[in-house]
Order: C-alpha cells, then sequence, then structure tokens
C-alpha cells in the first residue's frame, strides 16, 4: 500500500511541488540585488519567481478539487489514463500528447479533458510504445505519410529523431530533405545536398536508403523540385558513378522572384508584357495575311508594339499606388512569372 502512494502521479507531484516552492523561499532569502549586475536582471529574476510560485499554487488548487476544472495537470491525467507521472511526462515530450497549458515547469503543464479523453482511448501502452520508439520506428511510420505533403507531420518526426539520437542520423538526413522540398526551400535544399556530397559511399549508404523512400513518395511537382526529385532518386539507385552530381545543373541558376534585384524583377515583369502584346500581334496579322515572313512594314509595326508595351509597363508600374487600373495590371504580369525563374542577365553589348 505505500509503495502504491508513493508512485501515485499526483502524491508524487505533490511533493514536487513542495520542494520547489521551499527552494524558492530559500534563493528568495538568500539572493539579493547585490547577486546581479543590473537592476533588469535582478527584476527578471524576482518575477520568474513569482510566476513559478503562482503557477505551484494553481497547480495545487486544481490537485485538490480536479473536477471543477477543464484543463486538469499532468498529474491527473496520468492517474486516469494509467501511467506514472515520469511516463507521462514522456509522452508529453514525444508530442504524443497535446497541451493546453505549458509553463516553467513540464510535469505542472495541463491537457484539456477532451485531450484526456483521446488519450484514455488510445491507452496507455500504446502511449508508451510510440514514445519510446526508435529512429527506425519513428521514420517507417511516418514516411507513408509523405505523399500526403504533410509538412508539419513530417517535422515532428524529424524533432523527434532529432531530440533521441541526433540530427544526423540517416533518417533525419532523409526526413530533413523531404520538408525542405515540400516547402519549395530550394537553397536549403541545395545546402543538404552539398553537404551529403562530401561523404564517402559507406557513410552516405544508410541515408540513401532512407532518402529514396521519401523521394519516391513525395508529390509531383511542376516546379525545378522534381528535377531534384529525379536526380536524389538516380543516385539513390546507384545510376550515378559520383553521387548528386549536377543535382542542380539543369536549373540554370534559377531562384526565387523574391531572391533577385529589383531591376531583374521588373524584367521579367516587362517581358510578360511584351511577350503578350506580340502574342496578340502575331494573332491578328494571322488573320490577315497567310504569309509568315516579316516585312519592313511589319518590322516596324513589331517595334511599334514593343514599345508600346514597355511604356504601358512604365506607366503601370509608376501609378500603381495611384490607380486601381494599373495597380491590377502590374500585379497580373507580375503573377505571370514562374515563383522560380532564371534571372534576366545583361546583353553584352
Amino acid at each position: 500500500m505505500i509503495l502504491h502512494m508513493i508512485k501515485n502521479p499526483v502524491t508524487v507531484r505533490r511533493r514536487q511541488i513542495e520542494r520547489e516552492i521551499s527552494k524558492i523561499h530559500e534563493e528568495s532569502r538568500k539572493k539579493s540585488r547585490r547577486n546581479y549586475k543590473t537592476d533588469e536582471a535582478f527584476l527578471t529574476w524576482q518575477q520568474r519567481q513569482a510566476r513559478k510560485l503562482s503557477e505551484l499554487s494553481s497547480e495545487l488548487a486544481i490537485l485538490d478539487y480536479p473536477e471543477e476544472y477543464y484543463e486538469v495537470p499532468l498529474a491527473i491525467a496520468a492517474t486516469e489514463i494509467g501511467l506514472t507521472l515520469n511516463e507521462i511526462v514522456e509522452t508529453v515530450r514525444e508530442g504524443l500528447i497535446e497541451l493546453a497549458f505549458e509553463g516553467e515547469y513540464i510535469a505542472g503543464s495541463r491537457i484539456t479533458r477532451d485531450e484526456l479523453a483521446r488519450a484514455i482511448e488510445v491507452g496507455a501502452s500504446s502511449l508508451l510504445e510510440v514514445a519510446r520508439q526508435i529512429p527506425s520506428e519513428i521514420f517507417n511510420a511516418v514516411c507513408p505519410q509523405v505523399e500526403r505533403g504533410d509538412v508539419e507531420l513530417l517535422q515532428k518526426a524529424y524533432d523527434r529523431i532529432d531530440r533521441n539520437d541526433s540530427c544526423l542520423n540517416p533518417f533525419a538526413l532523409a526526413l530533413e530533405i523531404g520538408i525542405q522540398f515540400l516547402s519549395g526551400d530550394l537553397h536549403a535544399l541545395k545546402q543538404s545536398i552539398d553537404f551529403l556530397s562530401r561523404w564517402s559511399s559507406d557513410d552516405l549508404a544508410a541515408t540513401l536508403i532512407a532518402l529514396k523512400a521519401v523521394a519516391e513518395r513525395l508529390p509531383r511537382k511542376s516546379h525545378p523540385m522534381e528535377v531534384i526529385r529525379e536526380r536524389i532518386l538516380a543516385t539513390a539507385n546507384g545510376k550515378k558513378e559520383i553521387p548528386f552530381r549536377d543535382t542542380f545543373a539543369r536549373y540554370g541558376g534559377a531562384m526565387r522572384r523574391s531572391q533577385m534585384r529589383e531591376n531583374q524583377r521588373r524584367a521579367l515583369y516587362m517581358a510578360n508584357v511584351i511577350v503578350q502584346a506580340i502574342g496578340r500581334y502575331k494573332f491578328i496579322k494571322s488573320l490577315e495575311s497567310p504569309r509568315s515572313y516579316m516585312t519592313d512594314r511589319r518590322q516596324k509595326e513589331m517595334e511599334r508594339v514593343i514599345s508600346n508595351a514597355v511604356y504601358t509597363a512604365l506607366e503601370a508600374e509608376s501609378s500603381y499606388n495611384e490607380s486601381a487600373a494599373s495597380k491590377l495590371f502590374v500585379d497580373k504580369y507580375v503573377e505571370l512569372s514562374p515563383k522560380w525563374s532564371k534571372p534576366p542577365e545583361a546583353i553584352e553589348l
């Protein structure tokens, strides 16, 4: 009976709270302004001590009458689920239970009654089984979900592997690349690929197995990321003599519009206006005459079409903030450029 009381989550937590409150009061008696370099540091320490006392006192009040509260401390939840206090803290650290309140102490966190009901339904044994998964088990559980494109789910799995082992774990590296792919973060993805390309074949082998499993499940993309996916699979399947060589070569230096210089972004916008104007001109002329060659008259007309398009683009840009029509015009043609484009370059004169 005594052993049961010691392991009871509420009893254990009460004793923890009593020790922590005594510790806070003892520190408050021993420390003063002389122990801190600045008034601000001393004030910050005082405020944190007060916050700790407030949280601990509130938790004690809930532990006394838990039935009156919608949000309950982990000790109460552990008792109802059938876990020890340490075990429920373990599940919380692994992100398996959603917290409604998290303060100075993880053991003093609280969950809602609805979340408690969900945890009870899952069961103590299932929660512990998932919480104690090794990296390979975490990876195998989340890998089939890659095709859904749920970045948040993959990030949680990555964080668990990183926390329990290392960010250099093969399964963590594979998930990180999958997250970067799904997020469209070409810069971070290139850094990860460059990092792996410096590894020896022996060190890379385990990561390639996990990376292949992720790459095969990644949803199809219309932008240049799809090329990277093909190169990753080629490396994982052993079709590339040098791993990841020229993985980014077919992009020809593609980058996001936001990463380009202002004049490069403006050039893309104006090019869209010009191309569409030329397209309309060609369509009209194709209806007027079957001849496809460019006469002098047509060349002058084309020059006029281009100059009109450039002038229209500049006028709309300069009156963007004053005219609704200009704003609509500019936004329309800016959006015609893909998110990833090769930056315009200066012509060699």
